[in-house]
């Protein structure tokens, strides 16, 4: 090469290698143990039901507890990583939120579960957001769609080994809740290997004008010699992004993708956080009603995987769109008809669909956004988007006091429909990077 290239040129000219899969297993390992961790109060909420003499609404809390930190822990990390760079900010996350789990282990009252659980959420939120827009970084353009969305599919294997764990340990003893958190605490010994594995973001790095550690680490990543007068800065304003900037640009992607981003956190949350718990309520035993949650688990994964090949050959907004409709169309069945039977059912079809959707949204978010706002946009995004995961759980467990099970798919239904109108109309609109 001979003429100076944006670092996003010279990635393209190569193919994926080793280096890709390894950061990819790391990428989808993150997911997972976020995933896990998240899922886990979904298998606990109904022991701590009995166990503490709680009530609906303060299951709900607890169920949306995790969120309320992710907010917290999503905004400081994308302002944080687009200003210092991702590497350690995503490793920070891992430490803290696995420290959450042992705190949750230790818990013994309402109260010291919902600060542990807020706190593990700081550590979820700071991590997860940082993933896509990092890692992806490293990929050539034409295999990140698949790459995002494949990444984001280990979320639906962290969902089936909570539930796998949850059945395994939770009705051996009155204390099997605490082991199964103390297991979501163990990601902990991983620090070291993705501190020694992972390199800086070399387009964050060209576009600090540090030319020099960026060439150094496509060097690393390719095997190949790659001088520094080969990259030139991609941004040229190598500010500090901030948040007005950010505001007074971005602000067109941010209310469409918060937007989305919301509607399916609250559909998601509102189905998962308490499909065990509305199992039980209709009168099934926990065990069973964990037993009975492992399937619609499971079904994650053929959603996530399945639309994610899907997405370089329709389009993520395209596969969003059909994903979405066959949501809305499950959720309105399960209204109508939420007997055991249906729900144990009906749910596997939901969950594949949702989670079609999901991956779909995790390939295309990050990159409505430039480099010098990407992990600070979809910090934003993500924070918003968990506003929907906060109200979610406590909506449904007031509503069911009132409209029961039907209620609450009827409500999954109605906000699902939102998210499809924005994907087929204002979304489309919105440039990509």
């Amino acid at each position: 090469m001979t003429d100076r290239s944006s670092v996003d040129q010279i990635i393209s000219r190569y193919d994926l290698n080793k280096f890709h899969y390894i950061i990819f297993l790391i990428g989808g390992s993150g997911y997972f143990f976020d995933a896990m961790d998240v899922a886990s109060i979904s298998f606990i909420l109904p022991v701590l039901k009995i166990q503490w003499q709680l009530s609906n609404v303060q299951l709900g809390e607890i169920g949306s507890a995790t969120f309320v930190g992710y907010i917290l822990g999503a905004l400081i990390s994308g302002k944080l990583a687009d200003r210092f760079g991702r590497k350690n900010i995503m490793i920070a996350g891992l430490i803290i939120y696995c420290f959450s789990a042992f705190f949750c282990a230790a818990s013994n009252s309402f109260y010291q579960i919902l600060a542990a659980r807020c706190f593990g959420g700081i550590g979820i939120g700071a991590e997860s957001v940082i993933i896509a827009p990092f890692l992806t970084e490293f990929v050539p353009q034409k295999y990140r769609g698949r790459f995002a969305g494949g990444m984001s599919g280990f979320i639906s294997l962290g969902f089936v080994a909570a539930a796998l764990i949850g059945y395994l340990t939770i009705p051996i003893s009155p204390s099997g809740w605490r082991v199964f958190f103390g297991i979501c605490g163990l990601p902990l010994l991983l620090v070291p290997l993705w501190a020694a594995i992972l390199e800086e973001s070399p387009v964050w790095l060209a576009s600090q004008n540090r030319l020099q550690d960026a060439a150094r680490v496509l060097s690393r990543v390719y095997g190949k010699t790659i001088q520094t007068h080969e990259i030139s800065a991609q941004v040229k304003q190598i500010s500090p992004p901030n948040w007005r900037e950010f505001f007074l640009t971005q602000y067109p992607a941010m209310f469409a993708t918060s937007g989305l981003s919301f509607f399916l956190m609250f559909g998601y949350y509102a189905f998962f956080t308490w499909l065990p718990q509305l199992l039980v309520l209709r009168g099934e035993t926990v065990s069973n009603g964990i037993y009975a949650s492992i399937l619609p688990f499971a079904a994650q994964i053929p959603g996530y995987f399945g639309a994610a090949w899907l997405i370089d050959r329709l389009g993520a907004l395209r596969v969003a769109a059909i994903f979405l409709i066959f949501s809305v169309i499950t959720a309105l069945v399960l209204s109508l008809e939420p007997s055991v039977s249906m729900i144990k059912n009906s749910s596997i079809l939901l969950a594949f669909f949702v989670n079609g959707v999901m991956a779909s949204a995790y390939a295309f978010i990050p990159f409505v956004y430039p480099t010098q706002f990407r992990a600070m946009g979809t910090s934003v995004t993500a924070s918003l988007g968990r506003t929907g995961a906060i109200l979610a759980p406590i909506i449904i467990g007031w509503l069911y006091n009132f409209w029961g099970v039907g209620g609450a798919f009827g409500l999954i239904a109605a906000e699902l429909c939102v998210a499809v109108i924005l994907v087929l109309t204002i979304l489309p609109k919105i440039k990509s990077y």
